[in-house]
């Protein structure tokens, strides 16, 4: 388990932790969710012993390690940049860990080579990192990180620099070993679908200050406020308000007339915007095999129905 209690963190005038508590259970995901410069970042190299916090503690299975250093904290860390040692083999590099935490050279290549036949890279152990692709370093990172068995796993944007589908492949084989193996992991990404995809519960960060932690499921469905619902990738978002896609109804014969301001055409769905009287413009996703036919030119007007019940208020 990690406990970070009361972590706070100033660099000259800017705080980037601001009284931060946050436990990660064994086998458990934490994603901190937040955009660039709101000290996630800070909060993950805190907890690998990298930064030192101004005041707090960090706890890693029941221990306070807040004054141990990195090498002694048994953590594992998997950077976007994959920080894979070029003049090693892959081979070489997923074993490097136990190496240097006193491993005979025979039973860390043992461990290296069954770590790299998990990952699907049995046959690579020969290559230079610089001949592997993206997602093959990213695996043999990962390999690297897992092969130690690590106390806490931490994740720093890991897989931003991948492309989709191969991104969704490595996001699923983490979170499946991460799991499996019950340790606790910790990742910071400022993209909302990563989150969503991969973690158990969600920090949303703001300024240093952690504004909302929930499961998934109820951070969509209540939001504690506009900044949290924009973190979370949502649409139709006001200081007020925070209008569901399920809240939308469009073409109702009772809706209010609306006009089309905007009609984008998506590989798998429109997304049209309507100056609606009330609720000013709405952002909607329509079906294309549905709505189609219809004409969506901006300029012209049609019914949207506002299910007021579903429409999330704050305040």
């Amino acid at each position: 388990m990690l406990q970070l209690k009361h972590i706070n963190k100033r660099y000259g005038g800017k705080t980037v932790a601001d009284d931060i508590s946050l436990e990660v259970n064994d086998g458990m995901l934490l994603a901190v969710l937040g955009r660039s410069g709101c000290g996630k970042s800070t909060l993950l190299k805190i907890a690998a012993g990298l930064v030192e916090p101004d005041s707090g503690e960090v706890w890693i299975n029941g221990e306070n390690r807040t004054r141990v250093p990195p090498e002694r904290r048994h953590i594992s860390l998997v950077f976007q940049d994959y920080a894979l040692l070029p003049h090693l083999n892959v081979l070489q590099n997923v074993a490097f860990g136990l190496k240097m935490r006193g491993v005979g050279k025979a039973e860390a290549q043992r461990h290296a080579e069954a770590m790299l036949a998990e990952v699907g890279l049995a046959d690579e152990a020969e290559r230079r990192p610089e001949s592997l692709s993206g997602g093959e370093q990213q695996r043999v990172a990962l390999a690297r990180a897992l092969v130690t068995e690590p106390q806490l796993m931490l994740l720093d944007e890991p897989f931003s620099s991948l492309d989709t589908g191969l991104r969704s492949q490595l996001r699923q084989l983490t979170a499946d070993n991460i799991r499996r193996r019950n340790i606790p992991a910790v990742m910071v990404t400022h993209d909302p679908e990563e989150a969503f995809a991969l973690a158990d519960r969600i920090a949303l960060m703001h300024n240093g200050k952690i504004i909302q932690l929930a499961a998934p499921d109820a951070l969509i469905a209540a939001p504690a406020d506009a900044r949290a619902a924009r973190l979370i990738g949502a649409e139709n978002v006001s200081n007020e308000r925070y209008i569901p896609q399920q809240a939308l109804c469009f073409n109702h014969p009772h809706g209010a007339a609306s006009k089309i301001v905007s009609h984008t055409r998506l590989p798998d769905r429109s997304l049209i915007t309507l100056r609606h009287p009330q609720h000013g413009d709405i952002r909607l996703y329509l079906d294309p095999a549905k709505y189609g036919n219809l004409n969506l030119q901006p300029g012209s007007e049609w019914p949207l129905g506002v299910d007021e019940s579903q429409v999330v208020r704050f305040g």
